[in-house]
């Protein structure tokens, strides 16, 4: 007798989250990127989100500027924008160094009120802040550079309702800026981090458990900035560092270190722009021209008779990440620009454009790879800005801004403040958009089952968002397959998923999977956040069991139940669409009979309840929406 081998196979997700990669990627590809194959009318210039194209004659220095605080406890401290209390709108931190405290503002229908204070290290003028969630439980922590004064570094873990608890990575010398990313692919978010004056660029692992250690020292430079970001298109984040502090004698250079794949640096390039007597104070990574390569944003300041600004530079990645073309953002004059700063869409337009600030607040609009118009959004007496961040505002059922705001610390003599300036320029948007995705091969698969497709958007006023999709055993079937009927969201923020065998030839074996996205609307602009697909992976000579005896899985309101049939060891857990393991709710041996247990409080999300009973799995959605 010829036995069948009966078991749930895992299920597989795939997500786009980001765009800025460009377009021309027809596939098949294993995972989308942050690219996609063609568009029409849309930006996806601005990261983390798709919307239609501005419309109309821009207004670019039409910004409404509104105050978070004012304290002479701040000093040219790092502001953070971040949903700590995962309410689905853009809540703040902010450091006061002078006092030492790292302010929470809770965010009410964009005005801010402080919400908690925590003790942060004292005395540092200059250093960074950086937020994201680095234990993995859907929470946004931050963690503080100590500077000069305040010295180590430290992170405070996110408990929940504004409610933080401060941990230390190290107290040894001084630390100047952070950025994260997670380097080796684990899951985890890493840091790395700057100190000036001592000189040491270094890596910190997460460990997975709150702590972190020392990876690697890349260089004893005296460097202000790090950046990581992928440069050599191998999809690691690499890592660019600046000379830094101390006024250079000969040129200025720029290092960039390869990711070996494994979490570890390796030198691959000095980028040198022949400048004397200058300092490097910014430092950026991203694709300026739309060619789908990472490009390297800088500004020089000049420290030799008082701070002046000698440039900022963009430097043309030809996609190695060795070798660069110089271009001129902006050459020099009379204003000091050079702390602070990005690249970003700030006028929708399709192209990166770079705000920059110290003595005035500007930015600088790209009208292509060598033009470049200033723009003066601010000018206080006095005072000088330090960090900007790019900055989207979030509150009520879906009045997101598809627009970049910016936050930005300024100081003064006797005080200083936490402002945002709302982004006022585009006063309309294009009737009609579109983005087609890049196919979608799943990986290791004999036979592809696809499951759900989902997405995270925000459809204000009469706007509309629509996703269509198609499958195929191959490029040929896919590119002439007939797209399926569009799946239409009209109000409000929608996370949701569909069913895709209603849609796709689900089951026949195809391995190929490509979407399609429209939007509709002139009065406001409809954002695409996120898409994730589901799918389960085949194996020749395996088969999948969806229903075994009278074991079963539902959901009730906040309940779960579930029903074993016999004595059994079972694991209740909660996956998120990343496949992240969210809440493990259950696990043991019980007892044949009826079991429920309460579905926590999640964030804005699509969840998996998995069930394992033995060796039988089963699973159902949960989509939450607050």
């Amino acid at each position: 007798m010829i036995g069948i081998i009966f078991l749930l196979l895992n299920i597989n997700v795939e997500w786009q989250t980001d765009w800025v990669g460009g377009s021309g990627v027809a596939g098949p590809v294993s995972d989308w990127g942050n690219k996609f194959w063609q568009s029409d009318s849309v930006t996806y210039n601005i990261q983390g989100q798709v919307s239609p194209r501005a419309s109309g004659t821009p207004n670019y220095t039409n910004w409404t500027k509104r105050t978070i605080d004012t304290d002479a406890n701040i000093a040219y401290n790092a502001i953070w924008p971040a949903d700590f209390d995962n309410d689905g709108d853009m809540d703040l931190a902010g450091w006061k160094s002078v006092s030492g405290q790292l302010v929470f503002y809770r965010n009410n229908s964009n005005t801010f009120t402080q919400a908690t204070t925590m003790t942060g290290p004292v005395g540092s003028y200059w250093s960074f802040m950086y937020g994201a969630d680095l234990d993995n439980d859907t929470k946004t922590d931050v963690v503080v550079c100590g500077g000069e004064t305040g010295k180590g570094v430290y992170w405070y873990k996110n408990n929940g309702g504004f409610s933080f608890t401060k941990n230390t990575i190290t107290t040894d010398s001084c630390c100047f800026f952070v950025e994260g990313a997670d380097i080796d692919k684990d899951g985890y978010i890493d840091l790395g981090i700057t100190r000036a004056f001592v000189g040491g660029v270094e890596i910190w692992h997460n460990n997975k458990n709150g702590t972190f250690s020392l990876w690697q020292t890349l260089s004893g430079l005296d460097s202000w900035r790090i950046k990581l970001g992928d440069l050599n298109g191998d999809s690691y984040p690499d890592v660019v560092i600046g000379d830094g502090y101390t006024i250079l004698s000969s040129e200025i250079s720029y290092k960039i270190f390869f990711n070996d794949g494994t979490g570890h640096f390796n030198v691959a390039a000095t980028v040198a722009n022949g400048a004397s007597t200058t300092t490097n104070d910014g430092l950026w990574i991203r694709d300026v021209n739309n060619d789908g390569k990472n490009d390297i944003i800088t500004a020089l300041i000049d420290n030799s008779s008082g701070p002046t600004s000698v440039a900022i530079y963009w430097f043309e990645n030809d996609g190695t990440g060795v070798n660069y073309t110089q271009h001129t953002v902006y050459p020099g004059g009379n204003i000091f620009y050079g702390d602070g700063g990005f690249a970003e869409d700030i006028d929708m337009d399709g192209k990166a454009d770079v705000p920059t600030g110290w003595t005035h607040l500007s930015w600088f609009r790209q009208n292509n790879s060598d033009s470049w118009t200033e723009y003066v959004i601010d000018q206080p007496t006095d005072l000088y800005t330090h960090w900007i961040v790019p900055f989207k505002t979030e509150w009520g059922q879906c009045f997101e801004s598809a627009k970049i705001n910016l936050l930005v610390s300024w100081r003064g003599a006797s005080t200083g403040s936490f402002v945002w300036y709302e982004n006022n320029i585009v006063s309309g948007f294009v009737a009609s958009a579109s983005l087609q995705s890049s196919i979608l091969r799943s990986s290791e698969c004999d036979t592809t089952t696809w499951l759900q497709f989902g997405w995270k958007t925000c459809c204000p006023f009469d706007n509309a968002i629509s996703f269509q999709f198609r499958s195929g055993k191959d490029y040929s079937s896919i590119t002439s397959a007939l797209w399926s009927t569009p799946v239409v969201v009209t109000a409000a923020t929608s996370i949701d998923s569909v069913d895709l065998s209603s849609y796709v030839q689900n089951g026949s074996g195809d391995s190929l999977f490509q979407y399609k996205v429209g939007f509709v609307g002139a009065s406001d602009a409809g954002i695409l956040d996120s898409v994730w697909v589901t799918y389960h992976c085949g194996i020749a000579g395996v088969a999948e069991n969806k229903t075994i005896g009278k074991e079963g899985l539902s959901i009730y309101a906040n309940k779960i139940l579930y029903s074993l049939p016999k004595d059994t060891e079972v694991r209740l857990a909660l996956y998120d669409v990343s496949g992240r393991l969210a809440k493990l709710l259950d696990e043991g041996k019980k007892s044949q009979g009826d079991y429920t247990a309460n579905i926590p409080k999640l964030s804005n999300g699509i969840y998996l309840v998995v069930l394992k009973a033995g060796e039988k799995i089963f699973s159902k959605k949960i989509t939450v929406i607050k």
